[in-house]
């Protein structure tokens, strides 16, 4: 077993799991190479590839065209472990079947699927995305980051209207996704010459931040685990904003059908008062304030100025943070299991 063999799809699994298993693999099995197969996704950036390769003992990447041909012809390469991290299980299980490797999976829930041979999944008591997490004492940290996204529309939508929103807020980073490309930074940095522009390279990369401004994702609950107190926008001014998964999502990329569908989706969602961001899900009420719909710049400049100005409110939300990590490593029992498998 000379190599280890990761399937995953999105930008958010890929960072926040894919990542941390690799660092993992490299410190627990230095001399086992690592091979991602990126699987099709709705959500992908095309920067999958390009951050993948900074990834620990990571020798070898392939495309989703790529992946799906291996899985049909993987003759040309030997037993391993496999990895699922997201996306279609099929692929991974397909492969591993394929080339009589182990079968490890990760989900966002306890799944009801067969034939892996080891899995584990995000509860309360271990998460991947809170792997190495380090705090720096609230005392210590200074200023606003916004969080716009990793995809176009992002930056097109959520960010211009994060800087109107912030405009009174005099220190304040716009920490871009590590999957925006060189060529979006640059430019990027060109249309923004007076603000803080840097990409992400880790996630400890917000532990220096007092607060945030964010759109909805995995990265709330980042936020959260580094006990940052965010608020979270969603704008549905422009319905270019949503995506979805499965069919309803590739129904959206239909251009009069996907346009009626999305009107639809966005004006239910709205009125049904969801709750988006992770950690408001978890308590199950708005800890932190969420922003929705074709909302009034004056009226959400309002609420942000607000929330900046709340330190007691931002200490309150810190202290019920505090309560989401989880107590141990995801990754310490698969690492118990691995070494027994391949010793």
């Amino acid at each position: 077993m000379s190599y280890f063999y990761i399937f995953s799809n999105s930008p958010g699994e890929i960072f926040a799991w894919v990542k941390p298993l690799c660092e993992r693999l490299a410190i627990e099995f230095p001399e086992k190479k690592i091979h991602i197969f990126l699987t099709p996704c709705q959500y992908a950036t095309g920067e999958e590839f390009r951050v993948c390769k900074s990834f620990k003992n990571v020798i070898k990447i392939y495309s989703p065209k790529q992946t799906l041909r291996h899985i049909l012809s993987p003759s040309s390469f030997t037993t391993g472990i496999v990895f699922f991290m997201g996306g279609d299980p099929m692929h991974a299980k397909r492969f591993a079947k394929k080339t009589t490797s182990k079968l490890v999976g990760y989900f966002n829930s306890k799944p009801s699927i067969k034939g892996f041979d080891y899995f584990f999944y995000r509860s309360t008591s271990m998460d991947l995305m809170a792997e190495n997490i380090q705090h720096v004492p609230f005392e210590h940290r200074q200023g606003t980051v916004l969080l716009p996204g990793s995809r176009p529309e992002h930056l097109e939508i959520a960010l211009p209207l994060m800087l109107n929103l912030s405009e009174t807020i005099k220190e304040k980073t716009i920490l871009l996704s590590p999957f925006i490309s060189n060529e979006t930074v640059n430019e990027l940095k060109e249309k923004y010459p007076y603000h803080m522009i840097q990409r992400m390279n880790n996630s400890q990369d917000l532990s220096t931040f007092k607060t945030a401004i964010t759109i909805p994702g995995t990265n709330t609950m980042q936020l959260a685990y580094y006990q940052i107190p965010y608020i979270m926008i969603l704008p549905t001014h422009n319905a270019k904003i949503l995506r979805l998964n499965g069919l309803m999502g590739l129904l959206l990329f239909i251009p009069i059908i996907g346009r009626v569908l999305k009107y639809i989706i966005i004006s239910l969602k709205v009125k049904k008062h969801h709750l988006y961001s992770l950690p408001n899900q978890h308590f199950k009420e708005h800890i932190c304030p969420e922003i929705i719909g074709k909302f009034s710049i004056e009226s959400a400049k309002k609420t942000v100025n607000s929330f900046m100005a709340d330190t007691k409110k931002q200490a309150s939300i810190i202290e019920k943070f505090k309560s989401l990590v989880p107590p141990k490593n995801a990754l310490d029992d698969v690492m118990k299991w691995l070494k027994k498998e391949i010793n």
